[in-house]
Parts: C-alpha cells; structure tokens; sequence
C-alpha cells in the first residue's frame, strides 16, 4: 500500500503532465477506470465536482 502511495506522489509532482495526461497515464486502455473517467466525468459532472472542491477549499481556508 505504501508503495502505492509513493508512485502516485512521484507522479502527481511532476508539473509538465496535466492532471488529464496523468489519470490516462494510470489507466488501463479500455479499461474499467477510463471507460468511468471518459463517460461519468462529463463536462456537467466535472464542473460540479470543481465548484464542491472550490466550496470545501474555500471553508478549510
């Protein structure tokens, strides 16, 4: 598990690949996550999750 961990901070410091470059880097190609990523993540459902981590960003500041 810890090693888990490791690798996803290894790969979310690395400042030249975008979050959406990083969750394909992790996928499996027609797998189960990006096939959730790709069709539950539209743009409705990926403004909505940004304006409720804005809002909880907002109250733990």
């Amino acid at each position: 598990m810890r090693s888990l961990f490791q690798g996803v901070e290894r790969a979310l410091g690395d400042e030249t690949r975008s979050l959406h470059r990083l969750a394909g880097d992790h996928e499996t190609p027609n797998g189960i996550n990006e096939r959730i990523r790709t069709t539950w993540f539209d743009a409705a459902n990926s403004e909505a999750l940004v304006t409720a981590l804005d809002a909880l960003l907002s109250d733990l500041k």
